[in-house]
């Protein structure tokens, strides 16, 4: 379990905690006996000026502005709350996911059945997902149909999201199974496909947070295709965008 709780997740903890010690510490010099400033430019502190000297500059400007600025407190408080929100959803979204690792049970299906479900999830306009017919048969083998079925929506999910277009084809080799997810969004960056993988991750520039999402839809995705044997790769997409990979084992 501690593989899923990265740095990334670790720093908006921090960045939460920090939040919360400024605010406690605006709102104290804010009380009714309390001075909280000698002119407009400086900082009195009850205990003694040796502590206002030991902070860096920047941060002691920072908390001058956020006490005389009231609107300022009330956003700050919102990015609080928006931050514990999010850090929530994310720690519900995986003990979600390894939940049903867990208790699933590995089950004769057809991918290509699986494949058309998810799409209609993700797409059920049918507007942006176009799936190819086969290049040749895909035999019934075993899986864990809820968790392949979570991993193609999740990824069929971010091409709906980031892209105007979606194909989808699968190739049927002699003891695995292939398939394409090629979208002509954004793509991501070769040298932050890696990081893309890691859970709790979203890369901000491309996609950001404003759509939503708790940067774990590409690492459950890997994880299930890693829990059944196969390999999960971020390549270009000959649509421009990015193309998914998938290599399951028959």
């Amino acid at each position: 379990m501690k593989k899923y709780f990265h740095k990334n997740f670790c720093s908006r903890i921090l960045k939460a905690l920090v939040y919360l010690i400024l605010i406690a510490f605006i709102l104290s010099c804010k009380g009714p006996d309390s001075d909280a400033f000698e002119d407009d430019s400086a900082i009195t502190y009850n205990n003694s000026e040796e502590d206002a000297q030991r902070l860096p500059d920047a941060i002691i400007s920072t908390l001058a502005e956020e006490i005389v600025d009231e609107p300022k407190i009330n956003a700050t408080l919102t990015l609080i709350e928006e931050d514990l929100n999010e850090m929530e959803n994310m720690i519900d979204s995986y003990l979600d996911f390894a939940r049903n690792e867990r208790e699933e049970e590995m089950v004769e299906a057809s991918l290509f059945k699986i494949i058309q479900q998810a799409a209609k999830l993700s797409d059920p306009k049918q507007k942006h997902i176009h799936i190819l017919p086969p290049i040749n048969d895909i035999p019934i083998f075993p899986m864990q149909v809820r968790s392949i079925n979570r991993a193609l929506t999740n990824l069929f999910d971010n091409a709906v999201k980031y892209a105007g277009k979606t194909n989808i084809s699968t190739q049927v080799f002699d003891d695995h199974c292939e398939v394409f997810i090629d979208d002509n969004g954004p793509g991501i960056p070769r040298e932050k496909r890696e990081e893309a993988l890691l859970p709790f991750n979203r890369l901000e520039h491309s996609r950001n947070k404003n759509t939503g999402g708790t940067g774990l839809g590409l690492s459950i995705a890997n994880n299930s295709i890693l829990a059944h044997g196969g390999q999960l790769f971020l390549e270009d997409s000959p649509l421009g965008g990015l193309r998914v990979k998938i290599l399951l084992p028959l």
